[in-house]
């Protein structure tokens, strides 16, 4: 999905971690006391969190179908796999979310996750052909918003943990569109139902390459708030970029991503009343992590680009290898993968059916 370079301006450092426009000299003795009074052990607050009592939700309910216990499907025909929610009922769709959730955090206490329409469908297998000799896909999430991209993961590879929550259309979408902006506020809503039950999400895109596993990086940060990729590397102020970044289930994320939900429904409802525009999610996350003074780590840039490392020698030239490229700073995904596959970051046969290769071997 295509991004663009926020306007909002962060900052400075602060006890070993880049502190996002630590302001709390500014607040008023009323603002601070509330801050603290909703983080007292805001430390020991600040490591990975497992789910904290979802069990409590799924009381009385049994949870979808599963592999059997020696992990092999027994048929790769549609009626063998699971079907997406038929009733359309929210209640019904953020149980599915959450019951897969609650499976795949057990491997590591925190998820992948990755949220698509059809439109995006082929770049996500390339993307899962490229991470499947990493062993991330056992914890990652793929959130579907129609049941064409649904049933075209779970056919395909009927191993994956797949979610129908429907939203919207299926067609591609270009950034800042109104139907781009929306469908980045239906993003928002599902990782604020994740964040909610104490589980911390590695948001993720399929239009970037892995050429090894980053969560080794995320690992070594789980007294954070927030690991994010510099979407300007570089420069002094920084702002984290939408399709990579780690949202520890602290308070403090929970919190300013409430306000952020909060915010964008606001917009959204004021743009189907005919009375507003739509806005991009990370001008307003950006400037709610400078607002509160988050702990942001981010990532090495001269191990972690965006799209900005096809179009520079100079950062083709650092003598490290680079851990994951972003495929942005361009619009369009046939664009995207024309020049993934000009760099060989494309991993999926033209039929569409079988994996090409990966950085593994």
């Amino acid at each position: 999905m295509d991004k663009g370079l926020s306007e909002i301006v962060l900052g400075s450092q602060h006890s070993g971690y880049n502190l996002v426009g630590h302001e709390d000299h500014n607040r008023s003795a009323h603002e601070k006391s509330q801050i603290g009074s909703k983080n007292e052990n805001d430390e020991a607050n600040r490591k990975i969190h497992p789910s904290s009592g979802y069990e409590k939700l799924l009381q009385n309910t049994v949870l979808p179908a599963q592999h059997s216990q020696n992990g092999n499907v027994q048929s790769l025909s549609r009626g063998m796999l699971t079907p997406p929610t038929t009733k359309n009922t929210s209640n019904e769709q953020n149980f599915d979310l959450l019951s897969t959730v609650e499976k795949t955090r057990r491997l590591k206490g925190w998820v992948i996750v990755q949220i698509l329409n059809l439109g995006y469908i082929n770049m996500t297998k390339s993307w899962i052909c490229n991470v499947e000799c990493m062993n991330v896909l056992p914890f990652t999430i793929f959130v579907t918003s129609d049941s064409q991209a649904y049933w075209a993961l779970r056919e395909w590879k009927p191993h994956l943990n797949v979610v129908l929550q429907k939203f919207g259309n299926s067609k591609s979408m270009k950034f800042h569109e109104d139907s781009y902006n929306e469908f980045m506020g239906y993003r928002v809503r599902i990782v604020d139902s994740i964040l909610n039950t104490g589980v911390a999400v590695f948001l993720v895109e399929s239009d970037a390459v892995w050429l090894a596993n980053p969560t080794n990086f995320i690992e070594r940060y789980s007294n954070v708030d927030i690991v994010a990729t510099a979407n300007n590397a570089g420069q002094e102020d920084k702002t984290a970029m939408a399709g990579f970044i780690f949202l520890n289930a602290t308070s403090w994320t929970r919190r300013i991503w409430k306000e952020l939900r909060e915010r964008l429904d606001h917009i959204s409802a004021a743009y189907h009343n005919g009375t507003g525009r739509t806005i991009a999610d990370m001008g307003i996350l950006n400037g709610l992590i400078r607002r509160e003074g988050l702990k942001i780590q981010w990532l090495p840039d001269d191990q972690f680009f965006s799209g900005q490392w096809y179009r520079k020698p100079e950062l083709r030239d650092i003598p490290k290898q680079p851990v994951v490229i972003q495929n942005n700073y361009i619009v369009g995904n046939g664009r995207k993968e024309e020049r993934a596959k000009l760099w060989n970051h494309w991993f999926l046969s033209n039929s569409t059916n079988e994996c090409i290769g990966n950085p593994c071997r």
